[in-house]
Protein backbone atom coordinates (compact mmCIF):
# COMPACT_ATOMS: atom_id res chain seq x y z
CA UNK A 1 0.00 0.00 0.00
CA UNK A 2 1.30 3.52 -0.84
CA UNK A 3 0.45 6.39 1.78
CA UNK A 4 0.61 9.84 0.27
CA UNK A 5 2.10 12.60 2.49
CA UNK A 6 2.93 16.50 1.86
CA UNK A 7 6.64 17.79 3.21
CA UNK A 8 7.84 20.92 3.68
CA UNK A 9 11.04 20.78 1.38
CA UNK A 10 11.78 24.20 0.93
CA UNK A 11 15.67 24.37 2.01
CA UNK A 12 15.98 20.84 2.47
CA UNK A 13 18.68 18.70 0.30
CA UNK A 14 16.91 16.57 -2.65
CA UNK A 15 18.48 14.29 -4.19
CA UNK A 16 17.69 13.36 -7.92
CA UNK A 17 19.97 10.38 -9.80
CA UNK A 18 19.51 10.33 -13.31
CA UNK A 19 19.39 13.10 -15.83
CA UNK A 20 16.53 12.33 -18.26
CA UNK A 21 13.16 13.76 -18.70
CA UNK A 22 11.26 12.51 -15.55
CA UNK A 23 14.18 13.38 -13.81
CA UNK A 24 13.87 17.03 -14.98
CA UNK A 25 10.30 17.43 -14.45
CA UNK A 26 11.19 15.78 -10.26
CA UNK A 27 13.49 19.01 -10.78
CA UNK A 28 11.66 21.52 -11.48
CA UNK A 29 8.87 20.34 -9.17
CA UNK A 30 11.48 19.79 -6.14
CA UNK A 31 13.37 23.67 -6.99
CA UNK A 32 9.59 25.60 -7.46
CA UNK A 33 9.05 24.66 -3.55
CA UNK A 34 12.26 26.07 -2.30
CA UNK A 35 14.63 22.35 -1.92
CA UNK A 36 18.10 22.24 -2.62
CA UNK A 37 18.54 20.00 -5.85
CA UNK A 38 20.93 17.60 -6.59
CA UNK A 39 21.39 15.74 -9.67
CA UNK A 40 23.65 12.47 -9.98
CA UNK A 41 24.19 11.69 -13.56
CA UNK A 42 26.90 11.07 -16.04
CA UNK A 43 24.89 13.60 -18.24
CA UNK A 44 22.49 15.72 -18.17
CA UNK A 45 19.50 16.85 -21.14
CA UNK A 46 20.05 20.28 -22.05
CA UNK A 47 17.06 21.78 -20.02
CA UNK A 48 18.65 21.26 -17.01
CA UNK A 49 21.43 23.95 -17.88
CA UNK A 50 18.90 26.26 -17.00
CA UNK A 51 18.25 25.18 -13.25
CA UNK A 52 19.90 26.13 -10.16
CA UNK A 53 20.66 22.45 -9.09
CA UNK A 54 24.18 20.50 -7.84
CA UNK A 55 25.37 18.24 -10.79
CA UNK A 56 27.71 15.72 -9.87
CA UNK A 57 28.53 13.78 -13.18
CA UNK A 58 29.00 10.52 -12.02
CA UNK A 59 27.03 6.81 -11.31
CA UNK A 60 25.14 6.61 -8.62
CA UNK A 61 27.02 5.40 -5.62
CA UNK A 62 25.66 4.51 -2.43
CA UNK A 63 28.33 6.71 -0.02
CA UNK A 64 26.03 10.05 -2.00
CA UNK A 65 23.34 9.14 0.59
CA UNK A 66 25.79 9.51 3.59
CA UNK A 67 27.50 12.52 1.54
CA UNK A 68 24.17 14.92 0.82
CA UNK A 69 22.04 13.28 3.60
CA UNK A 70 19.22 14.25 2.10
CA UNK A 71 15.25 14.71 3.15
CA UNK A 72 14.31 12.80 0.32
CA UNK A 73 15.66 10.81 -3.18
CA UNK A 74 14.50 10.17 -6.55
CA UNK A 75 15.34 7.13 -8.18
CA UNK A 76 14.74 8.39 -12.15
CA UNK A 77 17.17 6.23 -14.25
CA UNK A 78 16.39 4.09 -17.02
CA UNK A 79 17.78 0.99 -15.18
CA UNK A 80 15.55 -0.74 -12.87
CA UNK A 81 18.53 -2.58 -11.01
CA UNK A 82 19.72 0.66 -10.07
CA UNK A 83 16.31 1.90 -9.00
CA UNK A 84 15.98 -0.94 -7.12
CA UNK A 85 19.68 -0.66 -5.47
CA UNK A 86 18.98 3.13 -4.62
CA UNK A 87 15.68 2.04 -3.23
CA UNK A 88 17.06 -0.38 -0.54
CA UNK A 89 19.84 1.75 0.09
CA UNK A 90 17.91 4.62 0.61
CA UNK A 91 15.39 2.68 3.13
CA UNK A 92 18.47 1.37 4.74
CA UNK A 93 19.23 4.52 5.28
CA UNK A 94 16.23 5.61 6.50
CA UNK A 95 15.95 7.96 3.95
CA UNK A 96 12.67 8.88 2.39
CA UNK A 97 12.85 7.37 -1.54
CA UNK A 98 10.92 7.36 -4.75
CA UNK A 99 11.13 5.58 -7.65
CA UNK A 100 10.22 6.23 -10.95
CA UNK A 101 10.05 2.98 -12.38
CA UNK A 102 6.34 2.42 -9.34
Amino acid sequence: MVYPIALHIEGRRCLIIGGGSVALRKAQTLLSEGAVVTVISPSLMEDFHALEIIHIADTYQTSYLEDFRPLLVFAATDNDSVNRQIVEDSRAAGILVNSVDG
